[in-house]
């Protein structure tokens, strides 16, 4: 395993090709079948950072990436672009250039929180596309691999989200903790089953207020509708 910065963690079965100053893997919470990152090896947090080498390393790179995705999955277009800093949406604080492939037919993503979140959200975009509906996809053999998908990606994501009220952090369900696990409060266990179906809903809209405020979320894009269901 080599790891270039902490938090893009780099497992050598996820490296599509490594050569000189880069390397690309296949993203972890793809939007799109095929989503690559080409990164260079040295720790650079921002593209500004990247040297002359390095980028031409990169755009080498990148016509290669792009060669081996047409071959392999034919896709119709690219989004192919760089978030250079936290204010335009860069997570990981080591630069790495997206590689997107897009296809007609595919609707484009509800725009939300990057990373996790959106795995979520293009994964159900993907089943809905190619099921149609729910009663469909569960009757499939890929339904498990689908939910337990899910449920790992949920189960990686931060625990002091479940808390956070209005972007600060409330200790109603559990006391602070900096390890991976949690005690309930008393009575928390016993309201979280009683009122289940309650707090789910209720999470489900405001989930969707979140995604309708959105100013990208623009008319012609994927309708929250198409999530109500």
């Amino acid at each position: 395993m080599t790891d270039p910065e902490p938090g893009l963690i780099v497992v050598d079965t996820n490296v599509l090709v490594s050569e000189g100053l880069v390397l690309t893997l296949r993203d972890g919470y793809p939007v799109s079948r095929g989503h690559s990152l080409i990164v260079p090896r040295r720790h650079v947090g921002s593209f500004g950072e990247v040297s002359l080498e390095e980028q031409s390393a990169m755009l080498a790179m990148l016509q290669r990436v792009r060669a081996m995705l047409d071959a392999e999955l034919r896709p119709d277009g690219y989004n192919i672009g760089i978030n250079d800093g936290a204010a335009a949406g860069q997570t990981v604080m080591h630069v790495h250039r997206h590689v997107i492939p897009r296809y007609r037919g595919h609707r484009p993503d509800l725009v939300q929180n990057h990373g996790r979140q959106a795995a979520i959200v293009a994964r159900v975009a993907e089943v809905r596309g190619r099921f149609g509906n729910l009663a469909r996809a569960k009757s499939d053999r890929s339904w498990p691999g689908f939910v337990g998908g899910i449920a790992q990606i949920v189960k990686e994501m931060p625990l002091w989200k479940l808390q956070t009220l209005r972007r600060r952090n409330v200790p109603f369900l559990y006391e602070r903790s900096s390890g991976p696990r949690i005690t309930l409060l008393p009575g928390v266990a016993f309201n979280l089953r009683r009122f289940g179906a309650l707090i789910q809903l209720l999470a489900r809209s405001a989930w969707l207020e979140h995604i309708r405020a959105n100013p990208r979320n623009a008319p012609g894009g994927t309708s929250v509708r198409t999530l109500e269901c």
